[in-house]
């Protein structure tokens, strides 16, 4: 996905458990990484768009996916188009969101809430976060982070909201 990932878990766990845990949850997202790459010409995303694969014999996942993005490209009266000009497939405007909701409902499923994951700039808070620091999502200007004048535009406080996800990604993540 060419992107960082970023757990804050906030939830009293031992901090074994807790890295067994996150690893797993990387595994989730190299999965994805693995699957939908379209920088891998192993991919099976790549093996898709190259016709060494056929579509019949995709991956549930993969058919998956392709079902999400055609919703979204119907949802989006086709602003979102997973089939770039050039007649590829590339679902990765969907990829990164779906792997890092995946890896989050693991991480719920065995017990944490009180959690973030940043997944380059989409941030997902978990269903219990209590931890200030966790609820507050930094919107970062349009310059790359590592500028010499970068900055915080907003901070929004979730907290209390019945919002769980931020998507701020972009050049400057």
């Amino acid at each position: 996905m060419g992107t960082f990932f970023t757990f804050s878990i906030a939830d009293d766990v031992e901090a074994e458990r807790k890295a067994a845990d996150v690893a797993t949850a990387c595994t989730i997202l190299v999965d994805a990484d693995e699957r939908f790459s379209l920088y891998k010409p192993e991919s099976e995303t790549s093996r898709l768009n190259s016709n060494s694969l056929a579509w019949p014999e995709a991956s549930p996942v993969q058919i998956e996916v392709q079902t999400l993005v055609s919703e979204w490209k119907n949802k989006t009266s086709g602003f979102f188009d997973p089939v770039s000009p050039e007649g590829t497939y590339d679902p990765s405007g969907l990829v990164k969101a779906w792997a890092a909701k995946n890896a989050a409902v693991y991480l719920e499923a065995n017990g944490y809430g009180d959690f973030t994951l940043n997944a380059g700039g989409d941030v997902y808070l978990g269903p219990r976060v209590k931890t200030d620091p966790l609820s507050r999502v930094g919107l970062s200007n349009l310059k790359s982070i590592a500028a010499k004048d970068a900055s915080v535009n907003m901070i929004l406080d979730l907290s209390g909201s019945p919002y769980r996800a931020v998507a701020t990604s972009g050049s400057s993540e």
